[in-house]
């Protein structure tokens, strides 16, 4: 099916794209506020690079806030470009839609991962078996444990994010023997671990072990890739539980790991990056994806 990106910075035409296109029969299959950093905003234009404009499209963008918008349907593009083009010409808002249909796969990709787009096809029975089979585990099990404690619920234990790593050795200090290292000479600036962003390909055997490891040693960004499911055929060698059979494997990884360290930040795609739909998107994050917009500073393959 046909798609279209479409930025804007002035709320009353993104109001009015949404009226319009709606009227025509176009289905709203992505929506979200975004401010670009000046990477994405130079990939975005990378096709006009030669050009004198380059400098100055590239500057409007990083500087705006935008509203960007993914439309479907037969003829999408030419009519969101009829409908945005009087706005892009304007001094006042930002506004541009994708120029064709291979300009939108390539545009969409950099502001939107697959699971972000909610298309008109309705997700599979198997999917929403999943979900639903892990809520009821969850909430069961939930129900369980205020049963054995005779009514009384039985508190989890969390712990709060860290702001500022410390050395204090304590109890409640989650990184207090990993900033050890930096007292005994082994590393110089074992913060600087919150900074970096890790690019992992397959949750499997190793990479779910790799993956864990890194979040409790603090990393700042995580992005997990894979499109295989939780299995219970799975269970003699990875760290994922039998409630979350069913699942895709980097939403259970996330889960889990969410709640070793929730100081890390996530990023999760669930699909095959060896498609050509999907390759592309896979090499932005690796390029796009860091903690400050740019490049990772680690992949592991994997697979």
């Amino acid at each position: 099916m046909e798609q279209t990106l479409i930025l804007c910075s002035n709320d009353a035409l993104v109001a009015d794209a949404v009226a319009r296109l709606g009227e025509r029969g176009f289905a709203l299959v992505g929506l979200k506020l975004v401010r670009a950093s000046a990477a994405l905003a130079a990939q975005h234009h990378a096709p006009l690079v030669a050009d004198r404009g380059f400098r100055t499209a590239v500057a409007r963008m990083a500087c705006a806030r935008l509203s960007a918008l993914v439309f479907e349907g037969a003829g999408v593009v030419d009519e969101a470009n009829a409908l945005v083009g009087t706005a892009a010409e304007s001094d006042a808002a930002f506004a541009c839609a994708s120029p064709s249909a291979a300009a939108a796969q390539r545009e969409i990709c950099l502001w939107f991962s697959p699971n972000e787009l909610v298309t008109s096809a309705a997700p599979s029975s198997a999917s929403a078996d999943a979900e639903l089979n892990y809520a009821i585990a969850a909430a069961s099990a939930a129900a369980a444990s205020a049963g054995d404690a005779g009514g009384v619920e039985e508190k989890v234990q969390k712990r709060d994010k860290v702001a500022v790593l410390s050395d204090k050795v304590v109890d409640s200090n989650p990184y207090s023997r990993l900033m050890a290292l930096k007292k005994m000479g082994v590393v110089k600036n074992y913060e600087q671990i919150r900074e970096k962003t890790v690019i992992i390909v397959g949750v499997g055997g190793v990479g779910s072990v790799a993956a864990e490891m890194f979040v409790r040693c603090g990393v700042g960004k995580l992005i997990l890739f894979d499109y295989d499911k939780v299995e219970l055929a799975n269970m003699n060698r990875l760290f994922y539980t039998p409630d979350q059979c069913g699942l895709s494997k980097v939403e259970a990884a996330k889960r889990s790991l969410a709640f070793i360290n929730p100081d890390v930040v996530f990023e999760v795609h669930n699909y095959d990056i060896t498609t050509m739909e999907n390759f592309e998107h896979f090499l932005g994050r690796i390029q796009y994806g860091s903690l400050t917009g740019g490049r990772g500073d680690l992949v592991l393959s994997c697979v």
